[in-house]
This record gives structure tokens, C-alpha cells and sequence, in this order.
């Protein structure tokens, strides 16, 4: 049974030993410099905002949080905007609270590796030489702590869906092979590299209450502020940690309500909060492209081509019987071999050999007609280049076999499934815990 308790016997809880020790001769270097503060000053960032079982959220850790939120954000650096996301980022310190509470419990912990690796992937992501975000922290006179905390808040919670998936989730054959029949049936169809910002409905509060705060965060995105950092500091999701990244996705993956609204979205468009089933999304589309179908390795191949020039302003019977020559050079050559003298006869100086090519590299068109080639197969006469080009498989490699491609897809559904056990597991953990916001 959980039980209130007195602010007086509390303080933060402590974090593990390696990150704290990682930061510890820069804080002492850091109090050593510290002016006094004020008695208001001191007292404000003293007062207890929030208690979390049995660990407090104070004053200056809700300050400082909004401190690295607002930089991190690109929000503008004003009393009002610092007020109006308050409660936003209390809510997401109570959920590190939980998260790493409930780190402890299980026994979880972050070592220094796994800390600054994260760093380095932050400081990588944004163009940062190593050790560049210490420096900004620092410019701006943010406190690390509060730096430290979230990251180890967000490795942690990564830790325990990554259990909670590996014990409870099994995706069968049957998953699978239902997985594969979409991926191959919707190939040539629109994919969408989409992020996302997820603000889930809460038990009790009214519908109203979440929408205002998904269109706060849509109006502070349309005045300029970091999609990806807004959605690491406020979206409920599993992707939050990678910036909402939701990396590439059909149309027949999202609810109906989303998928709706994304067809119709352009290229660096941000969509209006969307309701969904269980709370509002924000998306951005940060690309577009037509599906490949299964998954590939990187493919690469040794093409033989035959290139018929096509001069510039040619007329209808000069290409007409260059695409009439194309096609019979196509249906005359068996091999490799036989295409190269085919070419030579021609004395097409474009004309030749293209070695180890990758699939992914191609034109579209060029990828589209050979991709699926056999080996001594040539391709129908394509139009390409100023000319028109006749295109035979030689060899190629790095194909995946039938298991590699299960694997794969196995994977994908498994980050999908890890999505929604994080959202199951936070709400689960919210529900249980005693949280004392003081207003």
C-alpha cells in the first residue's frame, strides 16, 4: 500500500554510482563558482512541486528541465513560454521518476559506456564535435544533472520494454508470413518517412484538456521550434527517445484516422493534432518514396549494357528505329558475351561492362527494369541518358535468402509490439504510483 509522505524527510533519489561519479569533479567545480542566491531565489528552487512515491521533484529540477527543454526546443526564451509548458515538463519529470524507479526495482542499471554512448549519439545527431554537449550546457548555464537524468531515464526505460518485449512478447510464423503478404502486395504504393509526437488521453481528465496541450506544442512547432526535441521532451511514445522517429511507413499502418491525413501531406509538412484511438498526434513527413516491397540487402550487380545514342531533337522515325534496333539486340543476345561484341559491332563508345553496382544506386528506372533480371537476361530497350540503353544481368550479389528476410521482418514487428508495451507499461505505472502534484 503506498503512503503519503512529508516533504522534510525526502530528497532526489540518487543516481547510479558511474553517472554520478562521470559528473562529479564538474559540479564541485561548478559550486565552487556559484554566486548566493537570493532568499526568494533559493526558496523557490527548494519548494517541492511534485512527489513521486516516495522521491520529490523540486523547484529547481522543474526549472532546469525547462531550462534544457527550451534550448533544446529552439523555443523563444520568454516568462510566458517557460509558463506555458510548465506542466508539460513536470508531467514528463514524474515519468522519468517512474521510469527510473522502476529501473532500480528491477535491478537495471546504466553504466558509463551505455551513458556516454548515448551522448555521443546526441552530440553526432547534431553536428557536435565530442564533448560539444558539456559545452553548450555550460554556455548556457544549464545544470548537467538535469541532462544526466534524462538520459538515464530514457537508456532505462529502452532496458525494461526490451525485457518486457523479450519475456512476453512471440511473434508466430503465422505473423510472419501475414507480414510478408502485405510488405509484397503493396510494393510500388507510397511510403512515408514520418515522425511523430504522441499526447495519450488521461483517466479522468477531459479530452479537452490533451487536445490544448497538442496544440500548444503544434503552434510552438509552426514558430520554429525543433520538431524532433519537442518530441523527445513531451510525446508519450516509444519513439520519443529517437525524436519521434518513425522511420518508414505505408498508409495501411497507421489507424485509419492518421492514415487519412497522411496520404494528403507533402514533403516537410506538420499535420494539426490528429485524435486517435487513445490520444492526439502530431506528424511531420519528412520524405516520400514508392515501397520496394520485402526488405533487400544492399544488392549489387555486373551489368552488360548496349547504349544507342539518341541525338537531341531527333525525329519520331530516327528514335522509332533505334527502339526497333534495341529490341532486337535484346532478343538476339544470350549472354554477357554476346551483348559486349553486340556492342562493339555497333561501335557505341557508352557502350560496355558496369561492375559491382549497387541496386540502391540506380535511377529508378534503370533499378525497376533490372532488379528482377536473371542471370544472362536482358532487359526491355529503356529510354536513358540522351539514348536508349539495352541492360543484362551478369551476376549479382548479396541477395537475401528466405530466412534473412523472416528474420528481418521479425524485427520490424517487434519494435512495433515494443511500442505499444512502453505505452501499456507507462499508463500501468502511472495508475499504481502515488504522485502529489503541488499547485
Amino acid at each position: 500500500m503506498k503512503q503519503s509522505v512529508t516533504p522534510e524527510s525526502k530528497s532526489s533519489a540518487p543516481r547510479s554510482g558511474c553517472v554520478r561519479a562521470l559528473w562529479m569533479a564538474v559540479f564541485a567545480a561548478a559550486a565552487a563558482t556559484m554566486l548566493p542566491w537570493s532568499q526568494a531565489g533559493a526558496q523557490d528552487s527548494q519548494r517541492i512541486v511534485a512527489i513521486v512515491n516516495d522521491e520529490i521533484i523540486s523547484g529547481f529540477d522543474l526549472s532546469s528541465r525547462i531550462d534544457l527543454i527550451v534550448l533544446s526546443s529552439q523555443l523563444p526564451k520568454t516568462p510566458q513560454v517557460r509558463k506555458r509548458i510548465q506542466a508539460q515538463v513536470l508531467r514528463g519529470l514524474i515519468d522519468d521518476k517512474l521510469r527510473l524507479q522502476e529501473a532500480r526495482r528491477l535491478k537495471l542499471n546504466v553504466n558509463e559506456k551505455e551513458f556516454l554512448g548515448a551522448v555521443l549519439r546526441i552530440e553526432k545527431n547534431n553536428r557536435m564535435k565530442p564533448g560539444g554537449m558539456a559545452e553548450l550546457l555550460k554556455r548556457n548555464n544549464i545544470d548537467r544533472v538535469t541532462f544526466n537524468s534524462q538520459i538515464e531515464a530514457a537508456i532505462s526505460w529502452q532496458k525494461i520494454v526490451r525485457r518486457q518485449v523479450r519475456g512476453k512478447v512471440n511473434i508466430s510464423a503465422e505473423a510472419v508470413d501475414k507480414a510478408i503478404a502485405r510488405m509484397s502486395a503493396n510494393k510500388g504504393k507510397p511510403e512515408f518517412l514520418v515522425s511523430e509526437i504522441y499526447i495519450p488521453f488521461e483517466a479522468g481528465k477531459p479530452v479537452t484538456e490533451t487536445r490544448q496541450l497538442a496544440e500548444r506544442l503544434y503552434k510552438q512547432i509552426g514558430q520554429g521550434a525543433n520538431f524532433a526535441a519537442l518530441a523527445r521532451a513531451f510525446s508519450q511514445s516509444a519513439t520519443a527517445a529517437g525524436g519521434g522517429n518513425l522511420g518508414w511507413i505505408r498508409e495501411d499502418q497507421l489507424d485509419t484516422q492518421l492514415s487519412e491525413v497522411l496520404v494528403k501531406m507533402n514533403r516537410g509538412t506538420v499535420s494539426k493534432p490528429i485524435k486517435g484511438q487513445d490520444g492526439f498526434y502530431i506528424l511531420v513527413v519528412r520524405d516520400r518514396r514508392v515501397s520496394a516491397g520485402l526488405p533487400q540487402s544492399d544488392v549489387s550487380v555486373d551489368l552488360q549494357q548496349v547504349f544507342l545514342n539518341l541525338p537531341k531533337g531527333a525525329r519520331k522515325e530516327t528514335e522509332t528505329a533505334q527502339l526497333a534496333l534495341a529490341k532486337t539486340i535484346a532478343g538476339s543476345a544470350e549472354s554477357c558475351g554476346d551483348l559486349e561484341k553486340l556492342g562493339k559491332e555497333l561501335g557505341s563508345k557508352n557502350s560496355g561492362k558496369l561492375d559491382n553496382i549497387k541496386l540502391s544506386n540506380l535511377p529508378a528506372n534503370i533499378r525497376n527494369a533490372v532488379e528482377s533480371l536473371e542471370a544472362g537476361q536482358a532487359s526491355q530497350p529503356i529510354k536513358a541518358g540522351g539514348g536508349i540503353v539495352v541492360l543484362m544481368m551478369c551476376a549479382r550479389r548479396g541477395d537475401l535468402v528466405d530466412e534473412q528476410v523472416r528474420k528481418q521482418v521479425e524485427r520490424m514487428l517487434l519494435q512495433e509490439r515494443a511500442g505499444l508495451v512502453a505505452r501499456r507499461l507507462l499508463r500501468d505505472l502511472r495508475r499504481a504510483a502515488f504522485i502529489d502534484i503541488r499547485r
